[in-house]
């Protein structure tokens, strides 16, 4: 499976040291600077193993995480 993951600052503000985590994938990056209505695409793979196919779904959940100006952590 490959999976597109986009990061879209959808704010007013500009975010900054954005941290993408797919613990599935072990995709793990970090984009310095997004500034309002800005995104970061990011391709990354998973082979569907048999456990998977026994269990008849696989589950895939990443995260964003980043500071805002005034140094608060955002994520989602």
């Amino acid at each position: 499976m490959v999976y597109a993951l986009t990061v879209t600052n959808t704010g007013n503000v500009t975010l900054t040291g954005i941290s993408v985590k797919d613990p599935l994938t072990g995709l793990e990056e970090t984009v310095e600077v997004l500034l309002p209505g800005e995104s970061a695409v990011f391709e990354t793979e998973y082979v569907v193993t048999l456990a998977d196919m026994s269990a008849g779904s696989v589950a895939n959940v990443a995260t964003v995480k980043a500071t805002t100006p005034d140094g608060k952590e955002v994520e989602d």
